[in-house]
């Protein structure tokens, strides 16, 4: 009797693990800034899935169009985002939140650093931003918009749940990486 209430007291607790597994901290612009160790604008040229352990990843490749914003990357070099999801041998698997890249889409990413060489996207859809012409558009406004739903709330609401300043859903290229400078700068100007 009391291996069975053992049992459903973990059956119990089993859902509160993966809710908390699931809990996104929501990054104003600042702290995406200070967290991220390459902000990159880019092109996707290459994605190849694969298994890693028992999950599938894929591993995007990313043409950069110019120096990093943010790290120590060139022009032209090839950054590997590794994320999770993917398709191997007709099996798929998609995490809710991890962003997709498409072969062809121009990027601004704010990845992480992984020991293996390769980067990830930092908060999840937080660090991917579309490029469309001259205009950057946050990845759940451009969501949004290929499903013709209203994912992202007021596009005019501008500051994370903490009351930090966010990026906005939308805006110019040449405002977003004059932004993403002055912030790179003003930290380093921080630092002893």
């Amino acid at each position: 009797m009391l291996k069975w209430k053992i049992l459903g007291a973990a059956a119990l607790l089993l859902p509160a693990a993966f809710a908390a597994a699931a809990t996104v901290i929501e990054l104003g612009e600042r702290e995406l800034v200070a967290r991220a160790q390459a902000i990159v604008i880019g092109e996707v040229i290459g994605a190849s899935s694969r298994y890693r352990g028992d999950y599938i990843v894929t591993d995007f490749t990313v043409r950069l169009e110019r120096t990093a914003l943010k790290g120590d990357l060139a022009g032209g070099q090839i950054m590997t985002l590794t994320e999770l999801g993917g398709e191997v041998d007709g099996l798929g698997m998609q995490v809710s939140g991890v962003p997709q890249y498409r072969i062809g889409e121009r990027v601004a990413v704010f990845a992480d650093a992984r020991s293996d060489g390769s980067y990830r996207t930092l908060g999840l859809w937080q660090g991917k931003f579309r490029i469309a012409g001259a205009e950057v558009v946050g990845e759940l406004e451009a969501q949004s918009e290929e499903l013709g739903s209203e994912l992202t709330g007021d596009a005019s609401v501008m500051l994370a749940s903490d009351g930090a300043a966010r990026f906005p859903a939308r805006m110019a290229l040449e405002d977003f990486v004059r932004r993403v400078e002055t912030l790179v700068l003003e930290q380093q100007e921080v630092r002893p």
